[in-house]
């Protein structure tokens, strides 16, 4: 799911006032992932799990209490905490963040929101 997780991002590109958006790009490539998986050898298990890590690859932003949905409901919240490749999702925003998102000093953002999804899981399932 890491090489592929923004492999939509061509066909939901667009440019509006100078600024690029990708909206839609991790439901777009959940749909196409298990064509990609199933032709790699992944099993039909593993193409629906690559393909919800695909599709929730965003999401781990927006439960940040600065994400747009951080207001989400605790039963959503408690499904991709609760999923089974919750980790893996984690070890996704990590990659994906060493390689896009960067504070004014150059360092990555990854290993503070990381450990605030943990904090979250935590007290939720506490």
């Amino acid at each position: 799911s890491c090489l592929l997780h923004d492999i939509s991002k061509p066909q939901t590109r667009e440019e509006a006032d100078g600024k690029v958006t990708f909206f839609g790009h991790a439901e777009h490539g959940a749909e196409r992932m298990p064509e990609y998986a199933l032709r790699l050898g992944f099993t039909d298990l593993q193409a629906a799990e690559l393909a919800w890590l695909v599709r929730h690859h965003m999401n781990t932003y927006d439960l940040l209490p600065s994400g747009k949905r951080s207001g989400w409901a605790a039963k959503t919240r408690l499904e991709l905490y609760d999923h089974p490749a919750w980790p893996l999702l984690v070890m996704l925003q990590r990659a994906d963040a060493l390689g896009t998102w960067l504070d004014p000093e150059g360092k990555t953002t990854a290993e503070p929101l990381a450990d605030q999804f943990e904090a979250d899981r935590i007290t939720l399932f506490a």
